[in-house]
């Protein structure tokens, strides 16, 4: 047999990828979310599932959720914001060398991540990876996206989640109390290789801290009934009470392992059952509620795009400050179990990477 042609491996830059360099970065060059572009007020959502009126938005402060247009699936609002994160990254649908994709509602194979990979019309040899963790699941599919590009070849990398609610937790198939809290969207970021003396300012996600406490056992359980609905268990204030202070925990975590103060961060993205929970958890922690992009007040919970949202527009928040050297961003989730996960994001500037 011949010798296989050697092709030298290119970065998501289409530049050549030095794999020499052990002190390369990874960098979030790109972002983008999309929602449901119908907001149903707080409301009619109590209305169509039988509540008594203000159970949505008094009890749990929210005001809107976010529902997919008639025909919209995952794969639709997956494919808006990713392409708005490779826009933004200023980068081509071919340098993406791997995908991840987290979702909590899509079901069925071939995968979301299939799907998205033929619609993006991504390269054949472009990996995919589909990752659980349901509500964590952006810090998941974060992980695995970081580690790829750290521990191998690769150039670029492709993070999306998507998730669509509202045809899962019909009105009459689950509890209205939680179902209609439950919004649609999807988020994206573009994750980069960067080399050292790489120009520019960017976010890098340093060290991951993943977990699971074993102190909230039988809080929520959903799982199929066997008849094309939903068997649903939770307790809603004992769970809220456990999110509030398993997320304080994880924040500190976080702190602790990055050596980045809390106070002098420019956001946090982290997951949002509700606002009510959110103004809680930044009252136990002692932080500055304007510095939590609040994603579900207006569209609901949006299970694994929550925090993918959040941290979506806390990005483009910092993008547009005038501050030559915004804080960093702590993103921190949890889903059901409570499985839990967090990194912080620096502002690096890549002549000192």
């Amino acid at each position: 047999m011949g010798e296989v042609e050697k092709r030298p491996r290119m970065n998501g830059q289409g530049e050549r990828l030095d794999l020499r360099a052990a002190d390369s970065q990874v960098s979030i060059a790109g972002w983008g979310h999309s929602v449901g572009g119908e907001l149903v007020p707080a409301a009619a959502v109590e209305k169509e599932h039988g509540l008594p009126a203000g159970t949505i938005r008094r009890r749990a402060g929210i005001e809107s959720v976010a529902r997919a247009a008639r025909g919209e699936n995952e794969l639709d609002l997956a494919a808006r914001a990713a392409t708005a994160a490779l826009v933004r990254a200023g980068a081509a649908a071919a340098q993406v060398n791997c995908l991840v994709v987290t979702t909590e509602t899509f079901v069925g194979l071939p995968s979301l991540g299939y799907a998205l990979h033929r619609k993006l019309a991504l390269r054949e040899d472009c990996g995919i990876l589909d990752v659980g963790g349901a509500c964590a699941g952006l810090v998941n599919a974060l992980f695995v996206g970081c580690s790829v590009l750290r521990g191998s070849s690769a150039g670029a990398a492709l993070i999306v989640t998507a998730d669509l609610h509202g045809q899962a937790l019909k009105p009459g198939r689950v509890d209205g109390r939680f179902a209609g809290l439950f919004g649609d969207g999807a988020s994206a970021f573009f994750l980069r290789r960067v080399m050292p003396g790489n120009n520019g300012a960017h976010y890098c996600p340093g060290e991951f801290f993943l977990g699971c406490t074993a102190a909230a056992p039988g809080l929520i359980s959903v799982s199929p009934d066997g008849q094309g609905g939903v068997q649903l268990q939770f307790n809603g204030d004992a769970l809220g009470r456990a999110a509030v202070r398993q997320l304080d925990a994880l924040l500190r975590q976080l702190e602790s392992r990055s050596g980045c103060r809390l106070e002098n961060a420019s956001s946090f993205a982290t997951h949002q059952p509700n606002p009510r929970l959110l103004e809680m958890l930044a009252r136990q922690s002692g932080l500055p509620m304007e510095r939590f992009p609040v994603v579900c007040r207006s569209f609901g919970n949006l299970g694994s795009s929550t925090a993918g949202v959040a941290l979506s527009l806390a990005l483009e928040q910092n993008s547009a400050s005038a501050q030559s050297q915004p804080g960093p961003i702590f993103v921190a989730a949890l889903g059901p179990g409570l499985v839990l996960g967090g990194c912080v994001l620096r502002r690096e500037d890549g002549r000192n990477a």
